[in-house]
């Protein structure tokens, strides 16, 4: 049982770097090449604040009730990260550029 587990969750881990190189991919097709340092600095980001969710997560609920928290908090994060990451570009982008002025 417990080698079951470790390849199921091989299985997702793998299936989930398959994801980000779909991903990575895509963003090329679009012209946006991604350096392996900004994913890496995502992936920071995302790994110190995945620590941080499930701690409180995993400690406080049934497995269920956490694998269902973790199900509902990976959609409302995906927002909360669009929103964030959209908001830390803009501010970077009139910062470099010198202001809110349209050319």
């Amino acid at each position: 049982m417990l080698r079951r587990m470790a390849e199921t969750r091989l299985e997702l881990i793998s299936g989930l770097r398959s994801v980000v190189n779909i991903i990575l991919r895509e963003m090329e097709t679009m012209g946006l090449t991604v350096s392996a340092d900004v994913v890496l600095g995502y992936a920071r980001a995302a790994d110190q604040v995945a620590q941080q969710d499930l701690g409180t997560v995993l400690d406080t609920q049934s497995r269920d009730q956490a694998v269902l928290a973790v199900a509902v908090g990976v959609r409302a994060c995906s927002r909360l990260l669009l929103g964030l990451v959209g908001m830390a570009q803009a501010s970077h982008g009139i910062r470099r550029l010198g202001g809110t002025r349209s050319a």
